[in-house]
């Protein structure tokens, strides 16, 4: 059985999951161009690509694996039987946190956003919103690898 807490995180990551979906179509809309850029990766791109995929796969698997396996439930140290715990609680705060924070990033970046590298697909330097408290990223404006 899942307390309210793991209902809540469901709730979040569905959440989220449905924003970014509708942001990438936003930005894709106000660019003009695709911001899906996996499909024409190559090399180690195509392996983050992969992994990119297998995360938002895994995000959902994930917590519906557990539910219907309850099994894992003992084997997760921080499962409680019942109650609101304050892990279970914390994780909700934290999660919903840093999914705002990434949707406040991705609307920042507007028609600059991309999932994805392919060479001349770029938008302009994103300076303003979140983006503004690095303005260089300590790198004088020149980023080098």
């Amino acid at each position: 059985m899942l307390l309210r807490s793991g209902w809540a995180a469901l709730a979040v990551l569905g959440v989220y999951l449905i924003l970014f979906f509708v942001g990438g179509v936003r930005a894709a809309q106000a660019s003009g161009r695709p911001i899906w850029l996996f499909g024409a990766a190559t090399g180690w791109d195509r392996m983050a690509a992969t992994g990119f995929r297998a995360a938002f796969a895994f995000s959902l698997a994930g917590p519906l694996l557990w539910l219907a396996v309850p099994a894992l439930h003992k084997v997760d140290p921080l499962w409680t039987a019942g109650g609101l715990s304050l892990p279970g609680l914390s994780g909700v705060a934290l999660a919903a946190g840093g999914a705002m924070l990434a949707f406040a990033a991705q609307r920042t970046m507007g028609a600059s956003w991309r999932v994805g590298v392919k060479t001349g697909e770029t938008g302009a330097l994103v300076r303003g919103g979140l983006f503004r408290l690095w303005p260089d990223a300590g790198f004088g404006g020149q980023v080098s690898w």
